[in-house]
């Protein structure tokens, strides 16, 4: 709808059997996509996923909901950053380093000189603290579990380790 002249254009007919029926909740934007869930229709009529594309107004079904895949709700789908390193990518990597206490409770000691920061991730991989060359790091703050410390150089990681905060 063109909010200055009232004109409401057509993007797309939805079609209960192609596109799912009755959209409720709100779309959720991502990637510069709308994405939007039915809970009825469909070719099981269990609902259906649609994405919508502004740049060329294509409505595209992704999914047509089945009792195996999920049956949809009166919400909106959720879309998370999946830009976390995983775990397996996560071990020991790199050069031979010493982090110390480990377990700790307060800090750990970086036992290595040619490195500039530090950086630390939980353990699905999300960055939780960046620190800069210090003789300590506090941990002080942080829930007890199992992290990773990866020690960067010129922007590059040049070594991974394990370490549990504890309390």
């Amino acid at each position: 709808m063109d909010m200055t002249s009232n004109q409401v254009d057509i993007l797309h007919n939805i079609n209960g059997t192609t596109d799912g029926r009755i959209f409720e909740g709100s779309f959720t934007v991502y990637n510069n996509k709308l994405y939007a869930v039915s809970f009825s229709g469909g070719q099981n009529n269990n609902g259906t996923l649609v994405s919508f594309d502004p740049s060329n107004n294509t409505l595209t079904t992704l999914k047509h909901l089945t009792i195996e895949n999920g049956k949809a709700f009166k919400s909106s789908p959720a879309f998370w950053d999946d830009s976390t390193l995983s775990v397996d990518n996560f071990t020991n990597q790199g050069i031979n380093f010493k982090i110390y206490p480990n377990p700790t409770n307060a800090s750990f000691i970086v036992n290595f000189e040619d490195y500039d920061k530090v950086m630390l991730y939980d353990y699905t991989g999300r960055k939780i603290k960046t620190y800069s060359k210090s003789t300590s790091y506090n941990t002080q703050n942080l829930k007890v579990g199992l992290y990773y410390v990866s020690l960067l150089k010129q922007g590059k990681i040049i070594g991974r380790q394990k370490i549990i905060i504890s309390k």
